[in-house]
């Protein structure tokens, strides 16, 4: 068989795609003809397709040595070159190929490819509109073009690029798919979801674009849809690491945390380099409560990248939470160090600060976040609560004012605002400001005891407590505390410590009512709860007062209906009654029945009368005798009086308690 029929039989081997086949006949006839220039070159496809790159460059080498002119076959070298990631010497052979003949469209287009992989993105851009020019219809150069003017971030350009792309061929799936990444870039993310449908339709395999589709769906709020996308992607390619990160995401944004860290697990399996999918593995542990977990997985993301900034930033947010705070300190410090704009790590740092007593520092951390982001409304807050703490009502007061200009809607500017105005003895506007985070804040119970301190300042402040004005203000915070009583869970062991308190208030302030009894009720109300407060101690303090010294029973009540220690003093109650029944009824027959037995009748008899004193001592305020008179009931030496200083301290307590539990969740 002559040389032209072996290549002759190998092309048409390589339309059937038999490459094996085709590249035995296209050596054949080099073997038949070795000067055969075209059988070089055609050889050289046929390993290509076989994947034996160096082979095929050198079966163009021969091509171009036979034939220094074959544009071709220096082309089909540039493309090996490429394939193996030697672009300079690609673009070498591109070149050589266009000096042979610059009308060559494809060389151009390549041209472009080589320049964009050495980062050569403008040269790039001219090579393409230089393909352009000289093919209007290459959609290759129009969608290569688009790349590189994405890559300099020229998106508008760039989209223009990829409709003319589209426009040539409208089945460009790729093109459609490019052109809705353009367009999201550009904040269109309707028009973007709209592209990335058009890239699925072409093409319902193509994973990229439903994960596309995803991301857009997801900046749309609409994140059942996008994890039903990223669900179709991973269905094509089960291996798409970033398919499962980005379900993660959702999950996580729709509070299935469990499901979030399962996705998250996936993609660390396959790609257990993934530094983003640690990170926010550890971020729904941490939203588990799983702070301890949470803390190795950041430290596994800082392993595999430490440079990850959000990594460091996160593992201190976590050691923070299990008041590790010198530790949370320095991973802060660790996250500025990889990016010294990064301001919420600024932020952070001052939170830790203050929690370690270090308050000109905490200052100088608040301070610095401000400078990288001045509408970084919670470090004007922050801020604002370390002058308020120091006394520096005026500095409070314009931080806080500029936290509430960046964000009308932050709940702790509103409630420290309502506090600096209780020091600056605004207590309407105080109350102003309690009411706007009790909006703001809805079933957070802080914001409700702070509003009716304020109410409670005003009436005692400004009104004669023997004013009829100041006992309705005073039945009006009784209302409040009871529509708060009300509200609160008796089962959660935070709205149990909480409603603790609420009776605690409500027993003071029916006490300034004068109504005894139902003070007396609430507080017992709030002991029976046992909440292992603080507040208790106080409680049975002041219900002990209310009792012997407000209510005074008879004696007899005084033991068997006491509020405090009930059962003891019954058993004490009837332990002296048959004490002394025993030593009045058997007093006849002791004589008979001990006759060796000397009694004292006298001290029998002052034995009797002491237990009967015993017993109806509660009643008993003072015995006179001829020489001497006992008091028996001193006065209080607990004054049940509600100061301001006292109830907002009591405030303090439960705001603590409050933001710990919140904390812990």
């Amino acid at each position: 068989m002559s040389d032209k029929k072996w290549f002759n039989k190998g092309v048409e081997l390589t339309k059937l795609g038999r490459y094996e086949d085709a590249l035995k006949a296209f050596e054949k006839a080099i073997e038949k003809n070795p000067q055969d220039d075209k059988a070089w070159y055609a050889k050289g496809v046929a390993l290509a397709k076989l994947g034996k790159h160096e082979e095929a460059i050198e079966a163009c080498e021969e091509a171009i040595e036979i034939n220094s002119q074959f544009a071709k076959a220096l082309f089909n070298k540039g493309v090996e070159l490429g394939e193996l990631g030697r672009h300079e010497e690609a673009l070498k052979a591109y070149e050589r190929a266009i000096e042979i003949n610059p009308q060559y469209a494809e060389a151009w287009v390549n041209k472009g490819v080589a320049l964009s992989k050495l980062g050569r993105h403008d040269e790039a851009i001219e090579a393409y509109e230089k393909a352009i020019k000289i093919n209007p219809q290459s959609e290759k150069a129009w969608f290569n073009k688009g790349f590189e003017l994405g890559e300099l971030g020229k998106h508008e350009d760039a989209l223009k690029a990829y409709e003319e792309a589209i426009e040539i061929n409208p089945q460009f799936d790729i093109a459609w798919l490019n052109k809705g990444n353009e367009l999201s870039k550009l904040e269109r993310h309707e028009e973007a979801l709209k592209a990335c449908e058009k890239a699925t339709e072409i093409n319902p395999q193509l994973a990229e674009a439903w994960y596309a589709k995803g991301i857009e769906l997801a900046k749309l709020g609409r994140h059942e849809e996008a994890i039903e996308a990223y669900e179709k992607a991973i269905e094509i390619n089960p291996q798409y690491a970033e398919a499962w990160f980005s379900k993660g995401f959702e999950l996580g944004e729709l509070g299935k945390h469990e499901e979030a860290i399962e996705a998250y697990q996936k993609a660390i399996e396959i790609n257990p380099q993934y530094a983003e999918a640690w990170g926010n593995k550890g971020v729904e542990l941490s939203e588990l409560g799983k702070h301890e977990e949470a803390l190795k997985v950041y430290e596994k993301a800082i392993e595999v990248n430490p440079q990850f900034d959000k990594a460091w930033f996160n593992k201190g947010v976590v050691l923070g939470k299990l008041g590790r705070h010198e530790e949370a300190l320095r991973a802060y410090e660790k996250a500025i160090e990889m990016n010294r704009q990064y301001a919420k790590a600024w932020y952070a740092k001052g939170v830790a600060l203050a929690k370690v007593g270090k308050h000109e520092e905490t200052k100088e951390a608040y301070e610095k976040a401000i400078e990288i982001d001045p509408k970084n409304a919670l470090a004007y807050t922050n801020l604002g609560e370390l002058f308020f703490k120091f006394g520096n009502l005026k500095e409070a007061s314009e931080k806080i004012e500029k936290a509430l200009n960046i964000n009308g809607r932050l709940v702790s500017a509103w409630s420290l605002q309502g506090r600096i105005k209780i020091e600056q003895k605004a207590y309407d506007a105080a109350s102003e400001a309690f009411k706007k985070a009790m909006y703001l804040d809805i079933g957070n119970p802080i914001h409700f005891l702070w509003d009716i301190y304020a109410y409670y300042l005003k009436a005692e402040f400004t009104l004669d407590s023997k004013d009829k004005k100041y006992q309705e203000e005073i039945s009006r915070i009784i209302r409040n505390l009871e529509k708060m009583n009300e509200t609160l869970s008796k089962n959660q062991k935070q709205e149990k410590e909480m409603r603790a308190y609420v009776l605690y208030f409500l027993g003071h302030f029916y006490l300034k009512s004068n109504d005894i009894f139902t003070a007396k009720e609430k507080l017992e109300e709030c002991i029976k709860l046992k909440s292992k407060s603080s507040i208790e101690a106080p409680a049975r303090k002041l219900l002990g007062n209310i009792w012997n010294y407000r209510i005074k029973p008879l004696w007899w009540r005084w033991w068997l209906n006491s509020p405090l220690y009930c059962w003891p003093k019954r058993i004490g109650f009837s332990i002296l009654l048959l004490l002394i029944f025993a030593l009045l009824l058997l007093h006849p027959f002791i004589p008979g029945w001990f006759p060796s037995l000397q009694i004292n009748w006298s001290l029998y008899v002052s034995l009797i009368v002491f237990l009967i004193i015993i017993l109806v001592s509660p009643s008993i305020e003072h015995i006179r005798t001829r020489n001497m008179e006992v008091e028996l009931h001193s006065p209080p030496p607990y004054e049940p009086v509600l100061s301001p200083t006292v109830m907002e301290e009591k405030m303090k307590e439960i705001e603590a308690k409050y933001l710990e539990s919140e904390k812990l969740k």
